[in-house]
């Protein structure tokens, strides 16, 4: 075989780049003018595809690598027809092309499913959008309720402004699965990456779309994104010129007012300003879990900034700052109720797009102002940071497009020992992580996606790998099918890891409290181990004169606690000598978060606890969405998932020691009339006199409550969402989500497991739009069935319930710029608790005045 000379090799390279030319040009709406984004833009030479590509924000796109000759342009988008250019010279600057829309169900728009833009159709998930224009007609009182009846969206109101949220699997009393981010900036606070609705700064005003993309993202995403992704994009000031002033006002005292201007400087530069402040009375608590003694007013300000600038037709960079404050609040997280004083989170932000190329830059910045536990009245400090980069790039090498990248994430809780106690100085957390996904045509209408990330977390000191890999089939860019597989995985939190809050000082037994403290506490890397030295297992003791000192599993060693406890109650027992091992057994108990209570527990079922680690899952999924005719749009997706190293609800994770009441009544007989023998022995027998504590412990006799981790199960889901366009003015929608369990039933970390989920939950909107007067009409229904809660301390069941919300808005007759919203939340008033421990809700009128200028 003969090779050509290196340099006649060079030449031939030379020559082939020389040859690939690019086609540039735009593509606006035929009526408005208007920029057309997603527009899928296909060059084709005969039958073969040879290139592709998709329009950016302004409508413009650009076709690299075509030979000379001439070809094919094909141009598609949902709600438009579709456009053909023929004899189209490679190399042509400057092609204009307008399309025409159509009346269809849903809104075109563009997803970042990809970390990239393209159309709903070709995105290889599971993916909702939520409009500009939905967002407009619709009040809210946070961002995130604009998800509340989207598909696969299992939505929790604990109040006003406080919810819980996640898709596809279990969900907590905060939402804490699911990765929410605003403009690629996680959304999260840092340290607990609890996703708080009332401390995301952004107006309603400055949402350019919300994105729900549902099931495992990891492969591109990273850590925490096994659920999925929802996306909070605003809006540009280049293409939202002008201001609006918001007034809202409505039942429960409720005020709110909100303001936003954006200007252009010049073509080049761009700025924008907006706030928010919103107060009202929250739904009253009927729980024992929250104390009386809180404040019922929910209250937040927040106020955000943004500049653009584009010093090149193709180069735009973007910094932004905000905050927004919990004035005041009572939020429910798994270790308890807290009464929100004075939270506030802070953002600074700078993204770079230059061709292909992006890079984010992110500081994120938490205070939890005067924030206490309401159970204990303890302080909390948080002032965790979190510094987040990435770069990412975009490339076409023959048929294939590829998206690479490197994400970091490092995070600096600093909870002054509040929340992360004796860990603080040893609880910072690093992740790295870097990922290559590709997308090949195997035909014109046959794509093969696969992608790959690498992550590394400072705290498991290991590697993970997130693999994906799935088939999109398109016709005609109105039908699509998949079929894919992910593997994804969640890290423990930081608040996991390595939190050290005390939840009470005193074990407290009825009218009995006792020096055991109940803690919650984070695993130490090398895990918890017990000494079993000591004839069995060993406990430790308050009522011994060293608490530290390992002693026999014998309750009969703290007889002298008991008598100085008796005689509390009028029992005197000074008496009756201390009985021996051989008298009075003992007995291990397990006290259960949901019942206060110790239930039995057997010395054979103590075991080492390991440190945590991730939570994997591995989904297969099989999806559809398309248009049928012009106006009707449904969506499918059948999915199964397996979870594996499940991390459970808290729980306890040492046992208390306890006299053996039959024994202590029979041994009390000789000394005390019967009845008397008999009520003494229930009362000592009932409560704990050690604990049987870890080796590793640095707290010898709290009972230590733990995220227990291990052990799989699977489910299968089904999200359905229909769309239907009735008339230019007239749709129905309607969404249906199966899952088909809603808890599990096992050991360890399974044991009582539940998914704080229903199995079932639909919902049906209809809506009357007439934009030429300006007026719009909603009704929506949503109905899901009861469900079991085992998150924290939070125990017990949801019951069914039906939320009926109506809408109506209209322009009024001041002028085109002044608009009157009035909804009716829970219209029909219908009593009902979304969570467990939170308050029940009833209905909540919301009126709202905007004006544009």
């Amino acid at each position: 075989m003969h090779r050509a000379p290196p340099l006649l090799a060079a030449l031939l390279v030379a020559a082939r780049a020389a040859t690939a030319q690019t086609t540039t040009g735009t593509v606006t709406d035929s009526a408005t003018g208007a920029p057309v984004p997603g527009v899928h833009v296909e060059a084709w030479s005969g039958e073969l595809r040879t290139a592709g590509t998709v329009t950016d924000a302004s409508g413009a796109f650009r076709l690299g690598a075509l030979r000379a000759g001439s070809y094919a342009l094909r141009f598609a988008r949902i709600g438009y027809r579709p456009v053909s250019l023929q004899d189209v010279a490679a190399g042509s600057a400057g092609v204009a092309v307008a399309m025409a829309a159509i009346p269809v169900p849903i809104a075109p728009v563009v997803v970042s499913v990809e970390r990239a833009e393209q159309s709903t159709l070709d995105a290889p998930a599971s993916i909702s959008v939520v409009t500009r224009e939905q967002v407009a007609e619709n009040t809210a009182l946070t961002p995130v309720e604009h998800v509340r009846a989207t598909t696969g969206v299992d939505f929790a109101s604990k109040g006003l402004a406080s919810a819980t949220y996640a898709t596809r699997g279990s969900r907590g009393s905060n939402s804490t699965v699911l990765m929410v981010l605003t403009d690629y900036r996680y959304a999260a606070i840092p340290s607990l990456r609890l996703n708080v609705p009332y401390l995301i700064p952004t107006s309603d005003d400055d949402i350019e779309r919300i994105e729900v993309l549902r099931g495992a993202s990891a492969a591109l995403y990273g850590p925490d994104s096994d659920r999925g992704v929802l996306h909070i994009i605003t809006r540009s000031p280049f293409n939202s010129r002008g201001g609006s002033l918001t007034v809202t006002g409505g039942e429960r005292e409720l005020f709110g007012v909100a303001g936003r201007y954006a200007g252009v400087a010049s073509p080049r530069l761009a700025a924008k300003v907006s706030f928010g402040y919103l107060r009202g009375r929250d739904w009253p608590s009927d729980t024992a879990d929250v104390p009386a003694a809180h404040d019922p007013i929910t209250e937040r300000v927040s106020g955000e900034a943004r500049v653009d600038w584009r010093p090149a037709p193709r180069t735009e960079v973007v910094a932004s700052a905000g905050v927004a404050q919990a004035l005041r609040n009572v939020d429910l997280t798994d270790p308890g109720p807290f009464q929100v004083r004075d939270w506030r989170y802070t953002y600074l932000q700078t993204r770079v797009r230059h061709g292909d190329l992006f890079a984010n830059l992110v500081v994120d910045l938490s205070d939890a102002g005067r924030t206490h536990n309401l159970r204990t009245g303890d302080t909390i400090v948080d002032r965790s940071r979190l510094l987040a980069g990435t770069v990412q790039h975009r490339a076409v090498v023959g048929p294939v497009r590829l998206t690479y990248g490197v994400d970091t994430r490092l995070v600096d809780p600093r909870t002054f020992g509040t929340i992360n106690g004796i860990y603080e100085n040893d609880d910072g957390v690093s992740e790295v992580g870097a990922y290559l996904s590709t997308t090949t045509p195997l035909s014109p209408t046959l794509d093969l996606v696969a992608a790959a990330r690498a992550d590394h977390h400072s705290a498991i000191g290991d590697m993970a790998l997130s693999p994906r890999l799935g088939l999109v089939y398109t016709t005609r860019q109105a039908h699509a099918v998949r079929l894919t597989y992910n593997r994804a995985f969640s890290t423990p939190a930081t608040a996991i890891l390595f939190i050290d809050l005390l939840q009470a000082d005193q074990l407290c037994q009825g009218a009995l409290c006792l020096p055991f403290g109940v803690r919650a506490i984070g695993t130490p890397r090398g895990g918890y181990s017990f000494r079993r030295d000591c004839g069995g297992p060993c406990m430790r003791s308050p009522f011994n004169p060293d608490p530290s000192q390992y002693l026999p599993t014998d309750a009969t060693l703290m007889w002298p606690a008991v008598v100085a406890a008796a005689q509390q109650f009028g029992v005197d027992l000074s008496g009756i000598p201390a009985p021996t091992a051989a008298e009075v057994g003992s007995t291990l108990g397990l006290l259960n978060l949901e019942s206060q209570r110790f239930e039995p527990f057997r010395a054979s079922d103590l075991h080492n606890l390991s440190a945590n680690t991730r939570e994997t899952t591995d989904a297969l999924e099989v999806g559809y969405k398309g248009l049928l005719g012009t106006r009707l749009f449904v969506g499918a997706d059948l999915y199964y998932n397996r979870v594996s190293d499940v991390m459970g609800a808290i729980q306890a994770g040492t046992p208390s020691v306890f006299f053996n009441g039959q024994d202590l009544e029979l041994y009390l007989a000789p000394y005390l009339p019967p009845q008397q023998a008999a009520q003494a022995a229930a009362v000592v027998s009932q409560a704990p006199v050690g604990t049987i504590s870890p080796v590793e412990s640095a707290y010898p006799t709290d009972i230590l409550l733990v995220t227990p981790q291990g052990g799989s199960y699977n489910f299968w889901g089904l999200d359905l969402d229909v769309q239907a366009g009735l008339s230019q003015r007239v749709s129905m929608s309607g969404t249906y989500s199966w899952m088909s369990r809603d808890h599990v039933n096992g050991t360890g970390a399974l044991a009582a497991y539940a998914m704080g989920a229903p199995r079932n939950k639909g919902s049906v909107t209809g809506e009357y739009r007439d934009q030429g007067r300006g007026v719009n009409v909603s009704a929506r229904a949503r109905a899901l069935n009861a469900f079991p809660v085992r998150a924290g301390v939070w125990r017990g069941s949801v019951d069914a319930y039906v939320v009926l919300d109506l809408a109506a808005g209209l322009r009024l007759p001041w002028g085109n710029n002044v608009r009157l919203s009035v909804t009716a939340f829970n219209a029909l008033n219908g009593r009902h608790r979304e969570y467990v421990g939170a308050p029940y809700l009833g209905r909540l009128l919301v009126a709202r005045l905007q004006t544009r200028f």
